[in-house]
């Protein structure tokens, strides 16, 4: 056993604090001689033991306060985090997700509120409505793909449209740029406003279309490329709405290969770097890391024979690629697994259509 060198009481030998005081310990042997102090530096260890119980302390509540919203969390983490010289490693990487949650929050990538909900096709029995938010967003991207004026991922006025998410992504991949979570979020938000900037004018997504596409439906096609089914042929559509949704999958395909680069095990971003290379006209790049995908998942799915969502993803590239027996039987196997009842009748519906 060790003891502390402020209180003299036993502490555990991978005690790095004293229980007692809270005290930082050093290594010593049962019959060391502390040196003499004077009250000052002891006094001085006594108030950093309080500071660290009361840092994580604050840091467990505001953990409390994130089951409910990030969002409403992040502040306190961050002041947290800040209170220390150098942010211990637990919080510096804690304090990166609580931004991704608060960013994927704001910006409504998982949740129901958000730019990326008001992006929603506007349409009823009297014909298509303009969508402002559609409109206010396309009018901030660049049209020609460049970065002449202001960097898009820091586009003040874009961020301002997209409740700040912008900033939080770029403040978690500064505090953690070997996380490929913090690049693969920062991917999925710009892809994700693309296909919503798309759906807002009735088009859904190439690699979408499988799953929505009605035999007789029209293409949206810019230069060749094929980017959705045009469900709203009649709606109309701005000039400039596939330069910039484009530009939009580029940022996004950036983010992706710089998560594969730190991680290339991870099926789903081999798939959707494969989508947005797709919506591209990237044909040839887009297939290779479909297939590579699908070799990703055909090895979980050896290692484990009963997981719903490998099934369910390896069923998408199936249909994506023509085939539709084996999407058909991968979707059957997912209904003899456990899942809810809201899923079943949603797969059922899926079957039925793929035959």
């Amino acid at each position: 056993m060790k003891k502390c060198r402020i209180c003299n009481t036993r502490v555990n030998e991978t005690g790095k604090f004293c229980n007692s005081c809270g005290a930082r310990q050093t290594v010593r042997s049962e019959n060391y001689v502390p040196p003499k102090r004077t009250l000052l530096t002891g006094v001085a260890d006594w108030v950093r033991g309080l500071m660290r119980d009361d840092l994580d302390n604050r840091f467990d509540e505001a953990c409390d306060r994130a089951k409910f919203s990030f969002d409403a969390a992040v502040e306190e983490v961050e002041r947290v985090a800040r209170s220390e010289p150098n942010i211990r490693p637990r919080f510096r990487g804690i304090l990166s997700i609580f931004y991704l949650g608060a960013a994927n929050e704001r910006i409504g990538l998982h949740s129901f509120g958000g730019p990326l909900n008001k992006l929603r096709c506007k349409s009823d029995f009297y014909g298509f409505h303009e969508n402002p938010k559609a409109t206010e967003i396309l009018a901030l991207i660049p049209s020609d793909g460049s970065d002449e004026s202001t960097d898009i991922q820091c586009n003040g006025e874009l961020d301002d449209l997209l409740d700040g998410a912008l900033k939080l992504y770029v403040k978690s991949i500064e505090l953690t740029p070997e996380n490929p979570d913090s690049h693969k979020s920062r991917a999925r938000a710009f892809q994700s406003l693309a296909d919503g900037l798309l759906m807002s004018y009735g088009i859904f997504p190439d690699y979408e279309s499988p799953h929505a596409r009605v035999r007789g439906d029209e293409t949206f096609k810019h230069g060749g490329v094929n980017l959705g089914a045009n469900i709203l042929p009649d709606a109309p559509k701005p000039d400039d709405l596939a330069v910039k949704v484009k530009c939009l999958y580029g940022y996004a395909e950036s983010d992706y290969a710089t998560a594969l680069k730190l991680d290339g095990t991870d099926a789903e971003t081999y798939l959707n770097i494969s989508h947005v290379q797709r919506q591209q006209g990237k044909v040839r790049q887009a297939n290779s890391h479909r297939n590579k995908a699908l070799q990703l998942l055909n090895k979980a799915l050896r290692a484990d024979n009963s997981d719903s969502e490998s099934y369910l993803k390896r069923a998408d590239i199936f249909e994506e690629s023509g085939n539709v027996a084996l999407a058909k039987a991968d979707i059957e196997r997912v209904l003899t697994l456990s899942i809810s009842d809201t899923q079943i009748a949603d797969l059922k519906k899926r079957i039925e259509r793929l035959r």
